[in-house]
């Protein structure tokens, strides 16, 4: 069946090149996705500044991993748990850190509405 649809439509596509025909419209509802904003920002969005961000870190370890390869091979011997320790460590020490900011001005705001 899908063969059969893709068949067709492969056939007017033919059809319409050579007899200099326009397309036919397809009967499927348009994509979310291809709808265009009707506000852009000039500044990139927040996804794509993390994502510029994390591919420069890439890129940073890339070439540093290139450039001093007998630096990686001394610091060979640190256990890979260790790392995640640390990543999960400083995960839950800057969770720490904003929720004790984020309730010091929820307390200013508090007191400043009465």
């Amino acid at each position: 069946m899908l063969f059969r649809a893709g068949f067709r439509l492969y056939s007017q596509v033919l059809d319409s090149v050579f007899r200099k025909l326009p397309l036919p419209a397809p009967e499927r509802e348009p994509l979310i996705m291809l709808i265009m904003r009707t506000h852009v920002k000039r500044e990139p969005c927040r996804r794509c500044q993390i994502l510029r961000v994390f591919l420069l870190m890439v890129l940073g370890i890339a070439v540093i991993g290139f450039t001093m390869t007998e630096m990686f091979s001394q610091i060979g011997g640190i256990p890979p748990i260790l790392f995640g320790w640390l990543f999960a460590g400083l995960a839950v020490l800057t969770f720490a850190v904003k929720y004790a900011f984020y309730q010091r001005r929820k307390q200013a705001t508090d007191l400043s509405d009465n």
